[in-house]
């Protein structure tokens, strides 16, 4: 069994990243944070060792997606993240509320690293450009299956019916585009910014 080390907590938050995942609580210390896996220390990382920070919040039909990646010199990202309930509140839902109550205080600590960085909001480049192109594909391909019902003079009880699917495939391509635009310029915020954008 994972020890760590035995200097003081100043603060702790827990909560399951998912509904079958095991829960994962958060130690922050004055100079590090550890995540904790049922008695195992999972990842620690030392504040002065961030070297940039994205935080990302994604809905995907029924489901919220969001996490917080802290990149760092000599190892993969340090992670915070969630998979949620599209109707998921922090008042409904224990993990969301512990998943923000960790977030804001990650960020209450990171504010005293140096040298200071900033917090990108939104996903990396390419994944934006994978999504917008998702996204365009289903604008571009119900466009063409409208186009060719009434070319091909699709009877209108079947013409209605399919409408009703390719224009709900429309709107939902056009949401992904407007959402993931790659030429739209993400906003950069301080850690305490980032803490008043939490639910």
């Amino acid at each position: 069994m994972a020890t760590g080390n035995v200097d003081k907590v100043i603060a702790t938050s827990t909560f399951k990243p998912a509904i079958l995942a095991s829960a994962r609580t958060f130690k922050i210390f004055d100079d590090r944070i550890e995540k904790w896996k049922d008695d195992e220390l999972e990842d620690s990382m030392d504040l002065n060792a961030a070297q940039s920070a994205r935080y990302v919040s994604m809905l995907a039909r029924e489901y919220k997606f969001k996490r917080l990646d802290i990149a760092r010199v000599g190892a993969k990202p340090f992670q915070l993240s969630i998979n949620a309930s599209f109707t998921s509140t922090p008042s409904n839902d224990p993990d969301l509320a512990g998943f923000y109550d960790a977030v804001g205080k990650v960020c209450s600590a990171m504010e005293t690293a140096k040298p200071p960085i900033t917090v990108t909001y939104g996903e990396t480049d390419k994944v934006t450009k994978i999504l917008f192109g998702i996204g365009l594909v289903a604008v571009l391909g119900s466009i063409v299956a409208i186009a060719l019902a009434i070319i091909t003079d699709v009877p209108k009880h079947k013409f209605m019916k399919g409408s009703i699917a390719f224009g709900a495939l429309f709107l939902f391509g056009l949401q992904i585009c407007w959402s993931y635009n790659p030429w739209k310029q993400k906003d950069v915020l301080t850690w305490a910014q980032l803490r008043t954008r939490l639910e």
